[in-house]
């Protein structure tokens, strides 16, 4: 939430990338990224993997838009939540501490 305002009531941001969908055990699965970093640091990852010049195209979308795809598109992959590496680092931190 902005500096100055409630953070009660404010859409939790999510990143994707259409074109990173992954199968997993034979089902799709679409990570969205908790950090717009990290969803840039995963597609530059990608891009290079694949060595190829398109470009992936991140997109923004709120929790509850990503549940509402789930419910009312049939074919949307299942999502895998990726939270933030500064998040893992610094719970991983106090966990060796």
């Amino acid at each position: 939430a902005p500096a100055g305002s409630s953070p009660y009531g404010q859409a939790l941001p999510l990143f994707a990338c259409m074109d990173m969908s992954q199968d997993v055990d034979g089902v799709p699965m679409l990570p969205l990224f908790m950090s717009h970093a990290d969803a840039c640091a995963a597609v530059e990852e990608a891009t290079k993997a694949d060595d190829s010049s398109e470009e992936l195209e991140i997109v923004g979308l709120s929790l509850q838009r990503a549940v509402e795809q789930l419910i009312t598109v049939p074919e949307t992959p299942s999502f895998r939540f990726v939270p933030p590496t500064r998040s893992m680092d610094f719970i991983q931190k106090r966990l060796n501490s």
